[in-house]
C-alpha cells in the first residue's frame, strides 16, 4: 500500500467532497475521473492517482475477471470520506468494496468487500447490498451494508429494502446492528384508533390480507409470523429478531384493494403488559400513515384505524417505528392484523 503526506491527502478530501455524491461513468481501462483524480482497478488493487501518481493502493481480488468499474465518493461524519467501487465482472456478476480515509492522514482502509449478485431463482433471490443513507436526520449519509430479498419488499417502494442492516460508526470505524427508523414513502397524515368498523353484507368487509414476509423473526416464537398475525389469537404474536429498539423492522402483505380500497386497519398486540409499540407506519402504493398506538387502551385490545381518503393498493407494509422504551428482555410485537375494504 502506497500513501500521500498528510497535508496533501487533506486537500484531496476537500475537492473530493465537494464532489461528493457524483459517480461519472467511465469504464475504460477500469477507472472513473473526478477532476484530475482518478479510481482505478489495475494489477489486483484499487487505486487512487492524481496526475498519475498513486496517492494509495489497496489490494482488492474479486472472483472473476473485472471488466469495468464505476464508483463514487461520500463525505461521512467525522470528517471520513467513503469511496464506493463497484466492480463488473465476467459472467454479469458485480463485486463491491467500500475504502474510508480521512483529511489527517490515517491509512486509507477496506471496510467492506464483497459480491452483491443476487442469487437463486427468480422472484426468491437473496444478495448482499450497499448503500449510503441518511439514518440520523443530520445531513450526511451513512454507510449502511445489509442484505437483500425479493420475498421481502417494502410496500410502494421499488428498490427492496436492506435486512439485517449494519452501518459503520466512523468514531470506532466498526460496522454495527442498524435499529433506526426505515424510509418509506412519505407520512401524508397521522391516524390515531377510532370506533370499529361496522361490518354488514354492503358495506365495510374484512378482505384477506396475505403475509408475504417479515424483516426478520424471533425464533423463539411459537407459530411462524404467517400464522401468528392472522390466527385472531392473542397470544401468538411476530416478534422481530432483536426484542428490544425494533425500529425499522417490517411486515409486508399482499392484498386486493384496488376496486375496492382500503378503509380500516385493525391491530392488536400481546396482552404481555405494556404495549411497547408506540407508532408504526402503515406503507402502501397510495401514500403511507402514521398510525399512533400511545394510546390508553388495555392490552391486548384491538385497534382500528379509519383511513381517509382510503387506500387503493396491491400490498401494505407494517414499519414499527417507536417503541415505549422497552425494557432489554421485552417483546415488540403484533399479535393479529385485519383489513377491512369498502365497496364506494
Amino acid at each position: 500500500m502506497t500513501q500521500l503526506p498528510s497535508n496533501e491527502l487533506a486537500k484531496i478530501f476537500v475537492l473530493v467532497a465537494l464532489a461528493a455524491w457524483i459517480a461519472l461513468p467511465c469504464h475504460a481501462q477500469a477507472s472513473e475521473k473526478y477532476g484530475d483524480l482518478a479510481l482505478t482497478y489495475e494489477d489486483k488493487a484499487l487505486t487512487l492517482r492524481s496526475g498519475g501518481a498513486a496517492l494509495w493502493s489497496l489490494s482488492i481480488e474479486p472472483p472473476g475477471k473485472v471488466t469495468s468499474l464505476s464508483s463514487s465518493s461520500h463525505a461521512l461524519s467525522n470528517d471520513v470520506l467513503a469511496w464506493h467501487a463497484r466492480l463488473a465482472l465476467e459472467g454479469s456478476r458485480t463485486f463491491e468494496a467500500v475504502i474510508v480515509t480521512t483529511p489527517s492522514g490515517t491509512e486509507p482502509r477496506l471496510v467492506w468487500s464483497g459480491g452483491t449478485t443476487l442469487r437463486g431463482d427468480p422472484s426468491e433471490r437473496v444478495g448482499q447490498a450497499v448503500r449510503f443513507s441518511d439514518l440520523s436526520g443530520d445531513g450526511l449519509p451513512e454507510l449502511v451494508v445489509g442484505v437483500v430479498s425479493e420475498r421481502i419488499r417494502l410496500c410502494g417502494a421499488q428498490k427492496l429494502p436492506l435486512l439485517e442492516r449494519r452501518a459503520f460508526d466512523p468514531a470506532t470505524g466498526a460496522l454495527r446492528p442498524v435499529l433506526a427508523r426505515r424510509a418509506a414513502a412519505s407520512v401524508r397524515a397521522d391516524a390515531s384508533p377510532s370506533d370499529p368498523p361496522q361490518l354488514s353484507n354492503d358495506a365495510p368487509q374484512l378482505t384477506p390480507a396475505t403475509l408475504v414476509g417479515v424483516s426478520s423473526a424471533d425464533p423463539s416464537g411459537s407459530r411462524s409470523p404467517a400464522a401468528a398475525l392472522t390466527d385472531e389469537d392473542p397470544k401468538t404474536y411476530w416478534a422481530p429478531r432483536f426484542r428490544s429498539g425494533a425500529g425499522g423492522e417490517l411486515a409486508t402483505f399482499a392484498i386486493d384493494a384496488r376496486v375496492y380500497p382500503l378503509t380500516f386497519l385493525g391491530m392488536r398486540l400481546p396482552p404481555d403488559g405494556k404495549d411497547r409499540l408506540a407508532s408504526v407506519i402503515l406503507a402502501t402504493e397510495d401514500g403511507a400513515v402514521r398510525l399512533r398506538l400511545d394510546d390508553e387502551k388495555e392490552a391486548g385490545a384491538w385497534r382500528w384505524f379509519e383511513l381517509s381518503p382510503p387506500k387503493k393498493t396491491r400490498c401494505f407494509s407494517l414499519i414499527f417505528e417507536k417503541t415505549t422504551a422497552p425494557a432489554a428482555d421485552s417483546t415488540v410485537a403484533i399479535a393479529d392484523v385485519k383489513a377491512v375494504t369498502r365497496a364506494d
